[in-house]
């Protein structure tokens, strides 16, 4: 099944991607292979992505590398709501899960999996090519809310298009009922020339 898909998604990387239905499928092609060989442990960032693609809304959050991810942005938020500490001094909790689910690390594990399974050769373009992915990512997660479930300081993940007209996107965080965590949004320049702010929302 594995060579099936990589014979598939070769056609998705030897082109620019047009589409959001291609981003899409490039996803969940790729999730089905690391499914398969089980390492999901090793590209929590795109698992999480995939989930907020595929799935929106979870019951729970598998262990499989993913539960990390989501447990570093609770505890971010947990230290910053008991004591008005983020997780390291002088970083502020929106930047520290702007950093934990950046497209840079998106993209770089993206890049792992191409190399390792062997799905784009030397005419690869990877500047071109994730420029495109991005681009088109956001616009599929654009009001598409990802619950990750019930154990969680936080009720859901969202991106949401500016309302100021200038082409950027927002990221916002929703707390659950109770959760007080006073943070200043912080703006990221992410790949391809995009720039989000991310929100905590009580």
């Amino acid at each position: 099944m594995t060579n099936e898909i990589v014979e598939k998604l070769k056609k998705y990387t030897e082109a620019r991607l047009q589409e959001e239905a291609h981003v899409v499928y490039v996803v969940v092609q790729l999730g089905k292979i690391i499914e398969r060989d089980s390492v999901q442990q090793e590209f929590p960032v795109f698992s999480f992505y995939r989930d907020w693609v595929v799935h929106h809304q979870l019951d729970r959050v598998k262990n499989d590398g993913r539960q990390d991810l989501y447990n570093k942005v609770d505890s971010a938020i947990g230290l910053a709501s008991k004591n008005g500490k983020s997780p390291y001094e002088a970083v502020s909790v929106p930047k520290y899960i702007a950093e934990a689910i950046s497209f840079k690390c998106l993209t770089q594990e993206i890049e792992n999996l191409f190399t390792r399974y062997s799905i784009v050769n030397e005419t690869f373009n990877r500047d071109i090519w994730f420029k495109h992915f991005t681009h088109l990512l956001i616009k599929v997660l654009t009001d598409l809310s990802l619950r990750p479930g019930n154990t969680y300081l936080f009720e859901e993940f969202r991106y949401e298009k500016s309302l100021n007209n200038t082409g950027e996107y927002e990221i916002k965080i929703k707390l659950r009922s109770g959760i007080k965590c006073e943070e200043t949004p912080v703006s990221i320049v992410v790949s391809g020339g995009l720039t989000f702010t991310v929100r905590l929302i009580s």
